[in-house]
């Protein structure tokens, strides 16, 4: 089992809602990375998958609040 990802309490839930007993837990390419194939007709388990954001400090009126990067404008340094 120590060659298993460790998935999160909220994905945990979210497997074993959609999949009742499911122990072994892997994407169609560590399963096929072990010498197993997937049989036909099978359906995958939706996961949630972490994304980065990033953000920059922006101040306004004296405070400072975090704003994403998309939002940035660009600046010309002189």
């Amino acid at each position: 089992m120590s060659k298993f990802y460790n998935y999160s309490p909220r994905n945990s839930a979210l497997i074993q809602k959609q999949f009742r007993g499911a122990e072994a837990v892997g994407s169609f390419n560590f399963w096929k990375d072990k010498g197993y194939s997937v049989q036909k007709g099978e359906k995958g388990i939706k996961i949630l998958v972490p994304t980065k954001y990033e953000t920059f400090e922006r101040e306004r009126e004296g405070k400072k609040y975090q704003v994403g990067v998309k939002y940035a404008s660009k600046v010309s340094v002189k």
